[in-house]
């Protein structure tokens, strides 16, 4: 979302057809990767990802300020990917978490595995504010909890992290590019 302009968001609250299109393939890439980050699954991400740019595109018109379409954006997305992990389990019994991963970067998929193992809301929490960039405000508003919850959150999934990853997660900071929003980007 951050490849996303707030003129295109403007220009597709307007109901421009064209704008709405522009605006849902510059979306595409980036909420598949976060829909894929919560989920741990392709294909429910790429469900998911489907369903939150339709309501996108459907409800955009309904926005009253553009600065706020990065939030709105991720909750939809975020309760999209709830909705088919709830559709895939009724179906399915059971999801496979661990989906095949192929980042550039080693160090990368270490830390991403490690992610997929945390409980959901330590999981969201560290995706949200350390991989996708997210103030602790803003993370607090997507997960509709306190700020407060979200930074306990961090540290614990942190705490758990450096449990699981050992001295190899050590050398890295949840800031460094080799494992935060730069290398994230590559997925």
């Amino acid at each position: 979302m951050d490849l996303v302009t707030d003129e295109q968001v403007a220009d597709a609250i307007t109901g421009s057809r064209e704008g709405i299109e522009c605006l849902v393939a510059d979306l595409w890439p980036r909420a598949f990767r976060i829909a894929f980050a919560f989920c741990g699954d392709s294909s429910i991400a790429e469900e998911a990802t489907q369903n939150a740019c339709l309501a996108c595109a459907l409800h955009v018109h309904r926005l009253r300020k553009v600065e706020s379409f990065k939030v709105w954006f991720t909750k939809i997305l975020l309760r999209a990917v709830a909705k088919e992990r709830r559709r895939m389990r009724a179906h399915y019994n059971s999801l496979n978490r661990h989906a095949p991963i192929e980042p550039s970067h080693e160090n990368v998929v270490l830390v991403l595995n490690a992610i997929s193992l945390l409980q959901k809301p330590f999981r969201e929490a560290i995706v949200l504010t350390a991989l996708l960039g997210y103030s602790s405000g803003e993370a607090a508003d997507i997960l509709r909890i306190p700020a407060g919850t979200v930074r306990y959150r961090v540290h614990r999934a942190r705490v758990k992290l450096a449990e699981e990853l050992g001295e190899s997660f050590r050398h890295y900071d949840a800031t460094d590019e080799t494992v935060g929003v730069g290398a994230y980007e590559t997925l």
